[in-house]
């Protein structure tokens, strides 16, 4: 592997753990809504994308479960996991979508598992498990429970993908953000009383952390 491409994908990882550390920040420090906070997050990626939108690409059924559960299903469950969970206990479980992906691909694709994938996915368990581990035994905090849901719907989300074709990646993120923004404005506007009254009281953090997260 190029020295160019290791630190690309280095800078990826840095970016996604500092997105977790500043979600956290925002749903647990600042008191923001998690779903009002995945709601304003997804309406930026639309409009950002948004000259990436159409043509529609097909099967638009399919598009628009894909981006459900990669976008505003994931992302809202795991913020709402963060407002009790630890960013570093939910950064290891998130890993969790590593086996389920492979579950998932060997039932809905036919994929094979080797035995280095599947050292993988024993690893992957293996840490997850540790994390979850108390002194007192084994304990799954509700927080994590969410989580571990986020890391499903997006390895559903993710296989379903897989069987697509022709999808350019920003226009994926720009029907990702399209597709979300609608529904989780509305379960926040039910759920959430007072959202956008803790958005603006958490102030230009609240900004900064939803520019960088998009």
């Amino acid at each position: 592997m190029a020295l160019r491409d290791f630190a690309l994908i280095v800078l990826v990882c840095l970016i996604w753990a500092s997105n977790n550390i500043i979600s956290k920040y925002v749903v647990a420090d600042l008191a923001v809504p998690p779903l009002f906070y995945a709601a304003v997050r997804f309406a930026l990626v639309a409009l950002i994308t948004l000259p990436w939108l159409l043509p529609m690409p097909r099967p638009r059924w399919r598009l628009l479960v894909v981006a459900l559960l990669m976008g505003g299903g994931n992302f809202a469950l795991l913020f709402i996991g963060l407002q009790t969970a630890t960013a570093s206990a939910a950064a290891v479980v998130i890993q969790l979508g590593v086996p389920i992906t492979t579950v998932l691909s060997m039932v809905m694709l036919g994929e094979q598992v080797r035995w280095r994938r599947g050292i993988g996915i024993t690893l992957t368990l293996s840490g997850a498990l540790l994390v979850m581990w108390d002194p007192g035994g084994f304990v799954v905090s509700t927080g994590l429970l969410f989580v571990v849901a986020a890391a499903f719907l997006g390895s559903l989300g993710a296989v379903m993908m897989k069987q697509m074709g022709g999808v350019r990646p920003l226009q994926f993120q720009a029907w990702v953000g399209f597709a979300s923004v609608w529904p989780l404005a509305a379960l926040s506007l039910w759920l959430e009383p007072g959202q956008v009254q803790a958005g603006v009281a958490a102030g230009w953090p609240f900004l900064v952390a939803v520019v960088f997260s998009a």
